[in-house]
């Protein structure tokens, strides 16, 4: 009876401990890498889910996501909005063109007028997150994130409104289109 007890104690232990594993392999990637061509400036956009998009990629724990010259990348990545609007879970990197690391930018809330602006730092900031709905175009609906990036004040011209955030998702819509059409040829 103590032997069969210690048995049933020891799988249920292993269970536990192979399902803390697995979740954490799984689901707790706790940060982001974002790399953009050094000269980039304006919104950026981050299409999660797109079938064929970019593979995902990993450092570490740490998700990565490499921009391309035109701001828009699409990805296999499932969306995660919690991590978007945390300055300690996301980094973004301007890259040269061989896509080496030459600064990191700095994070910057909309409204944030505690601490003032250098005007030689590079900035970016998270300004929506959008869950549209393209199927009017026969295509499946894909989660947005929309940053911006952009030197000294220059970051104060972008507030997430409404033509911005339509702008952003144009453009989008618009890339993925234009795979879609290369797809079909």
């Amino acid at each position: 009876m103590k032997k069969t007890l210690k048995i049933i104690l020891l799988i249920v232990v292993l269970y536990n401990v192979i399902g803390l594993l697995l979740y954490v392999v799984k689901f707790d990637r706790k940060c982001e890498r974002i790399f953009i061509p050094e000269d980039y400036r304006g919104i950026f956009v981050v299409v999660h889910q797109y079938p064929h998009g970019l593979p995902r990629d990993y450092y570490g724990w740490c998700r990565e996501y490499r921009i391309p010259d035109d701001g828009v990348l699409l990805t296999r990545f499932k969306s995660n909005p919690g991590w978007m609007q945390s300055k300690d879970n996301i980094k973004v990197y301007l890259t040269d063109e061989e896509g080496n690391s030459v600064v990191e930018a700095k994070w910057r809330e909309n409204g944030n007028t505690q601490y003032p602006i250098d005007e030689h730092q590079v900035y970016f900031k998270f300004i929506g997150y959008v869950k549209h709905g393209t199927h009017l175009l026969n295509l499946r609906s894909y989660s947005y994130g929309i940053f911006v990036i952009d030197e000294g004040v220059g970051i104060r011209n972008y507030s997430g409104t409404q033509t911005e955030i339509e702008k952003a998702t144009t453009k989008a819509v618009q890339k993925i289109l234009a795979e879609e059409r290369k797809m079909d040829q």
